[in-house]
């Protein structure tokens, strides 16, 4: 094992977390198709929108959601499998893995 891989193996847990928060908010279901801001994020699911922003940068930093114009977009992985309204969601599993 190499120490990146000790680092990878050490950030799973945290990048696993933002995936299953994200989710349980329903974050990629409230983008949806189009892009949406942090603060009208935040009040879709009624968080603070500090918290959503913090959110919003991790799940860019792993390539859940991109920035483009001041608006957060699912990517093409979040917009088929990440966004509940999707027929091939797999939020129901990922609600099972955070509990």
């Amino acid at each position: 094992m190499t120490y990146r891989d000790l680092m990878r193996l050490a950030n799973g847990y945290a990048e696993s977390k933002v995936l299953l928060v994200a989710n349980e908010l329903g974050v990629f279901t409230a983008i949806g198709a189009g892009g949406r801001r942090p603060d009208s994020l935040a009040q879709s699911c009624g968080v603070t929108r500090e918290g959503m922003k913090l959110l919003l940068q991790a799940l860019a930093g792993v390539g859940l959601v991109r920035l483009k114009g001041g608006r957060y977009w699912n990517t093409m992985l979040g917009r088929k499998f990440l966004d509940g309204r999707s027929g091939t969601s797999v939020t129901n599993l990922l609600w099972l893995l955070n509990h």
